[in-house]
């Protein structure tokens, strides 16, 4: 299991250079006007923008946002840029991440000034890890800097490739990476009892993490909601109705169900609505067998109240808790409260050292107003998972281990 011990920005001089960063501002955006609606994520990698221009250095940001196949306006970087600039810095978006153009605008800028590079991802070779494009960015700096830790789990070329072209003092964790590997590592060895409180979608996004958690980890709960909780229901020959399951996902869980045993908990009750109804009343559905009457014409989009209470009693020995995804469709009101109930009940027991992780799952505890009563709010997803399952990291593995 990998403990990283990897250089700092501690004792390195950056007068007049040019420093390369890694960022996320993979920032959540509304799904109808696409325009930005948590900057935490920029937030978090102030205080390493700030110490390198405070430094000397001008500093070059690159950064991925969303899953373009080909270039997107709605996807440009601008937004950041002008959250930057609302913040005192004086920040420009190049043209592109490489080329001509993009290099021209890096080297004319002044120390004191944040470069930010359009959108990695409207390059096909970002997510390639190719090497020609890895050079290309990697020439842009003299120093490289790694504050991206929601994409350090993957083998991209900004993230692993760049890392081959600096050695020694040149490439190093930034602040907020290095905050993140000391906060979750706590859960490498954690206090126990050790409780995981999973949701969100599909059950192959974190196939991986569970597969891991199980393996390193071997917490002593796994109460997973959401609908991610559909096909391990179906695994244990109990129905969701109308609810929708991938099927692919049906093997899976009855693999993990099968290792977890009775640590598993799954939903004991669901909040459905009638899909083709015209006014979508919620009604709560017991879960007591596969004969259980929610018709196939109800689905369910949050979980009930005697889950949250079950929940509860499973929650309140827990000496550490990490938390991931939401329990129901959240943007909906109708659909919160059982979110809501599972979070204010980890925010109510101090004596839970708890990490909650993911871009969502952030956005929710700050929205119900929990934020200050987490332990950690970890800016990273799949990466905050597979570290805290003891996976390998790529991102940070390559990096030059502490002097």
């Amino acid at each position: 299991m990998p403990t990283y011990k990897k250089q700092t920005m501690d004792g390195v001089d950056f007068k007049g250079k040019t420093v390369l960063m890694r960022v996320d501002f993979n920032t959540p955006l509304d799904k109808t006007t696409r325009r930005m609606t948590d900057p935490s994520r920029i937030e978090e990698t102030l205080p390493t923008i700030g110490e390198l221009l405070a430094g000397g250095a001008k500093v070059v940001l690159m950064s991925h946002l969303g899953r373009p196949k080909e270039r997107d306006t709605a996807l440009s970087l601008y937004q950041a840029v002008d959250y930057l600039r609302r913040r005192g810095y004086d920040a420009m978006l190049a043209p592109d991440c490489v080329g001509e153009e993009t290099e021209k605008v890096v080297r004319e800028a002044k120390p004191g000034q944040v470069v930010v590079l359009e959108n990695l991802r409207f390059h096909k070779e970002e997510e390639k890890n190719d090497k020609d494009f890895a050079a290309s960015l990697a020439s842009l700096g003299d120093v490289f800097v790694e504050d991206a830790f929601g994409t350090v789990h993957r083998a991209h070329a900004s993230t692993v490739g760049v890392v081959r072209h600096f050695t020694g003092s040149t490439a190093m964790v930034g602040r907020l990476v290095e905050k993140e590997l000391q906060q979750l590592g706590r859960l490498h060895d954690p206090e126990r009892p050790y409780v995981v409180v999973l949701g969100g979608a599909k059950v192959s996004d974190k196939a991986e993490f569970l597969e891991g958690l199980v393996r390193n980890m071997s917490p002593e709960k796994v109460l997973i909601g959401g609908a991610m909780a559909f096909p391990f229901l179906r695994a244990r020959g109990v129905s969701a109705g109308g609810s929708k399951v991938d099927e692919e996902d049906v093997p899976t869980a009855e693999r993990v169900s099968k290792v977890l045993g009775d640590r598993l908990v799954l939903p004991g009750d669901l909040v459905a609505v009638e899909v083709a109804a015209k006014v979508q009343i919620p009604r709560v559905f017991e879960l007591r067998g596969y004969d259980t009457l929610m018709l196939k014409s109800w689905a369910a989009y949050d979980i009930g109240p005697a889950t949250v209470e079950r929940f509860r009693t499973e929650i309140r020995p827990a000496r550490s808790l990490l938390g991931n995804g939401p329990l129901g469709v959240v943007e909906d009101p109708r659909f919160e409260s059982g979110s809501r109930g599972v979070y204010e009940v980890i925010a109510a027991y101090p004596h839970i050292f708890s990490a909650s992780v993911g871009g969502d799952t952030a956005a929710m505890v700050r929205r119900f107003r929990l934020d200050g009563r987490m332990s950690v709010i970890s800016t990273g997803g799949g990466a905050s998972l597979m570290y805290a399952a003891g996976m390998d990291m790529p991102g940070i593995a390559g990096l030059p281990d502490a002097r």
